[in-house]
């Protein structure tokens, strides 16, 4: 009985820690009954694999998280934009402002001044009177390569997402 105990124990162990809270990451929630986001803005999502070939890893501009890198599939960050608006745009209650229109009011926004990103989604934000504008970035978009027996090469994806509430930019 108690080798047993022990075998339990030694399984448990590194599941158990590997279930750790994560440095860096931070949400909020809003008190019950708070108000729930009613308008979003997406921006384009941007293709941020690097132009030299030998560049492997890429950082994302908002929250600097560290990315492997590979060449994209023609197209694929609008794959991904397009699924994900898909999917938003299933929940009636949520108004969703359309990439393009979120795109040209960031940019007026941005030819404005110098600003951190964080304060031009925000500006852009409110200028299209939004709860929230969603940020995507694409690192990686790969087709599974190989037979139907084997593979070459597994499919990939490596994206982030980010949804900024306007009221405080995080």
């Amino acid at each position: 009985m108690f080798p047993l105990r022990l075998a339990i124990l030694f399984f448990l162990l590194p599941v158990i820690s590997g279930c750790q809270a994560m440095q860096g990451i931070s949400t909020s929630q809003l008190p019950a009954g708070g108000i729930v986001l009613s308008s979003i803005a997406v921006l384009p999502f941007q293709d941020l694999t690097p132009e030299d070939p030998a560049a492997r890893m890429v950082s994302c501009p908002l929250c600097g998280s560290i990315f492997q890198t590979d060449k994209l599939v023609p197209s694929a960050e609008k794959v991904i934009e397009d699924m994900v608006l898909t999917s938003l745009r299933e929940y009636k209650q949520i108004t969703v402002v359309d990439p393009n229109r979120t795109a040209e009011a960031r940019a007026r926004i941005a030819a404005s001044g110098p600003a951190a990103l964080p304060e031009i989604l925000q500006k852009t934000g409110k200028e299209l009177n939004v709860d929230a504008i969603l940020v995507g970035y694409v690192f990686r978009y790969r087709d599974r390569k190989g037979y139907s027996y084997s593979v070459e090469k597994p499919a990939s994806a490596a994206f982030d997402l980010h949804l900024v509430r306007v009221t405080d930019g995080v």
